[in-house]
């Protein structure tokens, strides 16, 4: 993971975009903010829970190299309370959030979804829409990957992995940033080897960095890794092994093993909150 500066946005109209995209996003005709509103793109990836003033869809570009598909965000009229919460944080609009977090992590070497263009609209103090559109990431969400090779892994693999893994996740923790939807549906992975695996993180909305109450997120971060991990893809002395590469040590203090509790004790709740509300 290299640290990096992200890229200068250009302004157009109420949209801001990234430089090499404008030429595609001008020969696609979606060079305007109105129109990304209106789109119907290729299909809707509606989801169960998901706010009426909140859309997901999936859209491709035609390129000069063939296509890119892209997936767009859209708010349109988030509840005052919503408003209110963004701009107590600084933000102007919804989709200036994940923006915001997206190039943070950029900064401090955690690989994200490219943002091909975000923009809002407002009249006055208030948010009337906002979107983001982001580019495809190569490869899957470790949700899908690991049910599949959890039988065919090595040892050297299985070891790359949980040290990518670990390394990413301390990297977050140790900026003072918490993800709170650390699942591994959000983890996304590309490896070509043991020695060649890139994991990036997505779905950056609600990334926060908290004042108060942090140990208390990270519990929550790793608990939410922890249930989202199927059984038969890591024994409990995985968990414990992965837990020392995220802590950086052998030997698992008293006050890291109060750290395990939490995090198994959150895990339970985590399961009995899915299971009452059929999200498991």
């Amino acid at each position: 993971m290299t640290r990096q500066e992200p890229v200068e946005y250009e302004r157009t109209g109420e949209l801001m975009i990234h430089p090499d995209y404008l030429k595609t996003l001008a020969s696609n005709g979606l060079c305007d903010m109105g129109v990304l509103l209106e789109t119907p793109g290729d299909n809707r990836l509606d989801k169960r829970g998901l706010a009426s003033w909140r859309q997901r869809l999936v859209l491709t570009l035609n390129t000069a190299n063939g296509t890119q598909k892209c997936y767009l965000k859209r708010f349109t009229q988030p509840p005052l309370r919503q408003q209110f919460i963004n701009l107590l944080a600084g933000f102007g609009s919804t989709a200036e959030v994940e923006f915001h977090w997206i190039q943070q992590l950029t900064r401090l070497g955690i690989a994200t979804p490219q943002v091909v263009a975000c923009g809002s609209r407002r009249n006055g103090f208030r948010e009337v829409a906002s979107l983001l559109l982001t580019a495809e990431l190569h490869g899957e969400s470790l949700e899908k990957w690991l049910p599949r090779r959890a039988a065919s892994l090595g040892r050297n693999m299985k070891r790359s992995l949980s040290q990518s893994l670990a390394a990413l996740v301390a990297r977050l923790h140790n900026a003072g940033l918490v993800h709170r939807d650390l699942y591994m549906s959000h983890i996304f992975i590309a490896a070509k080897g043991e020695n060649d695996i890139n994991l990036s993180l997505l779905d950056l909305q609600r990334v926060a960095r908290p004042r108060w109450r942090r140990w208390r997120r990270i519990v929550k971060d790793l608990a939410a890794m922890n249930y989202s991990t199927p059984l038969f893809v890591a024994t409990n002395a995985d968990r414990v092994r992965w837990l020392k590469l995220y802590l950086d040590m052998r030997n698992v203090s008293a006050h890291q093993k109060a750290l395990i509790r939490a995090v198994v004790r959150k895990t339970g709740r985590i399961a009995r909150h899915s299971a009452k509300h059929g999200l498991g």
